[in-house]
C-alpha cells in the first residue's frame, strides 16, 4: 500500500517549476512531460482479477516550425511504465515522429500535402489478445489534396506500416493502404464523395493474410448551422490468400453538434473488418457518444459512453472463433492551473461479455495525468 502511495506522489514531484523554450532558426524546440498514475482493475485485459496501480512517465522534445510553404514537426520521446506489484511488466519504449505539411501552388492548380514518419516502440494491454504485449511500430504515411477549383477536388493517400510484436506466439504485421476520394460540392455547406481503396495484410505464416478493396459513398458537410456530419456507406471485399473471399457492410459516420462556444455532442457510428495479432479476423461495430463543456477559463469536462460488437473468426479453427461485446462509459475534469502546466482526473468503466469466459470481465481505470510543456 505504502509503494502505490508512493507512485501517486511522483508525479506531483515532476510539475514544472519554470518555463522555458529554445529557438531555433525558424523554428522552436519545446520540452513536454507527462505523468499518471492509474488503478487498473484488469492489467492484462482479461479476466484474471489482476489489478495493480500503474505509474507512467513520458518526458518529450518538439521541435515546430510553421511557415507559409512548409510546416515542419519533429518529436522523440521515452515513456516508462512501472507497476507497482507486477514488475515483470516493467518497460521503457521509444517513440519517434516526423511531420512534414508542404504546400505547392501553381498557375491554375493548387495542391496541399502532408505526411508522417513514425518509429516507435509501446507496451499495452491488448484486448484482442488478453495480455500486455510490446509492439515495435515503423511507418510513413501521406496525403495529397488536388484542389484545382470550386467544382471537385480529390484526395489520395497512402501508408505503410509495420507492427513487431515482442511474443513468439504472436506475428509480424505489414500493412499497406492506398485510397482515392473525389469530393464535389452539392451546395453551400455540403460536398458529395466517393472513396475507393485497398488494403493490403501481409506476414510470414499467417492465414488471415488478405487483400481488401472498400467503396464507399457518403457526404460531408453542416447539416444545420451547429450539426457538423461527416457520413459514408459502402462495401468491403476481402480475398485471402488461402483462397476464402468476404463481403460485409463498411459504415463510417460522425456527427458532431456545437451548442455554444463552451458545448459540444459527438457522435461516432463505424463497421469495419481488420484481423488481430494472433491471426484472427475480425468484424467491428462501435458505436459511441462524448460530450464536452467548459467550464470556465480553468476547468473543462468531459463524459462518455459507447458500444463495441467484435466477431473474432479463425480461418485455420472454428473452436477458435469467439464473438465479445463490450459496453462502457467514463469521463474526464481538467485544471489548467499555470499556463504551461494542467491537470486532469480520469475514469473508465467497462463491461465486457465473450463466448470465451476468459475474456469476460469488469474492468476499472481511474487515475491522474499530469502534462507540463517548457
Amino acid at each position: 500500500m505504502n509503494k502505490a502511495i508512493s507512485l501517486c506522489l511522483i508525479p506531483l514531484a515532476l510539475t514544472p517549476s519554470v518555463y522555458g523554450l529554445i529557438n531555433l532558426g525558424e523554428g522552436r524546440i519545446d520540452l513536454e512531460t507527462s505523468a499518471s498514475v492509474f488503478y487498473d482493475s484488469e492489467i492484462r485485459a482479461r479476466n484474471l482479477g489482476q489489478d495493480d496501480m500503474v505509474l507512467t512517465i513520458r518526458p518529450s522534445l518538439v521541435y515546430t516550425r510553421p511557415s507559409k510553404s512548409l510546416d515542419l514537426m519533429a518529436s522523440v520521446s521515452l515513456r516508462g511504465v512501472v507497476y507497482a506489484d507486477h514488475d515483470e511488466y516493467n518497460d521503457l519504449d521509444v517513440y519517434f515522429d516526423l511531420g512534414l505539411t508542404p504546400t505547392a501552388r501553381m498557375e491554375t492548380a493548387r495542391f496541399r500535402v502532408n505526411g508522417d514518419v513514425i518509429l516507435n516502440s509501446e507496451s499495452r494491454a491488448d484486448a484482442d489478445v488478453g495480455d500486455i504485449v510490446t509492439i515495435r511500430t515503423y511507418g510513413a504515411s501521406g496525403q495529397v489534396i488536388y484542389d484545382p477549383n470550386r467544382r471537385f477536388n480529390i484526395i489520395g493517400r497512402l501508408s505503410a506500416r509495420r507492427e513487431d510484436p515482442d511474443s513468439e506466439r504472436l506475428y509480424t504485421i505489414d500493412r499497406y493502404n492506398a485510397s482515392g476520394t473525389v469530393q464535389t460540392p452539392l451546395n453551400e455547406d455540403i460536398s458529395l464523395q466517393a472513396t475507393a481503396g485497398y488494403s493490403k495484410i501481409a506476414s510470414e505464416g499467417r492465414s488471415t493474410d488478405s487483400e481488401i478493396f472498400t467503396y464507399s459513398a457518403g457526404f460531408v458537410g453542416d447539416l444545420f448551422t451547429k450539426l457538423r456530419a461527416d457520413v459514408s456507406a459502402g462495401i468491403q471485399d476481402t480475398k485471402y490468400e488461402n483462397g476464402q473471399d468476404d463481403s460485409s457492410p463498411y459504415i463510417s459516420a460522425s456527427l458532431n453538434w456545437q451548442a455554444n462556444e463552451t458545448s459540444s455532442i459527438s457522435c461516432r457510428v463505424a463497421q469495419s473488418i481488420g484481423t488481430t495479432l494472433d491471426d484472427r479476423a475480425t468484424d467491428t461495430f462501435s458505436v459511441d457518444v462524448t460530450g464536452r463543456r467548459e467550464l470556465n477559463r480553468q476547468f473543462a469536462g468531459s463524459v462518455f459512453l459507447g458500444y463495441d460488437d467484435i466477431d473474432y473468426n479463425s480461418l485455420v479453427d472454428p473452436l477458435l472463433d469467439r464473438s465479445d461485446q463490450e459496453y462502457y462509459f467514463g469521463g474526464s475534469l481538467s485544471y489548467d492551473w499555470v499556463r504551461w502546466s494542467s491537470i486532469r482526473l480520469e475514469a473508465r468503466y467497462s463491461d465486457r461479455s465473450s463466448t470465451d469466459p476468459i475474456f469476460s470481465y469488469d474492468r476499472l481505470r481511474v487515475g491522474v495525468v499530469m502534462t507540463g510543456t517548457w
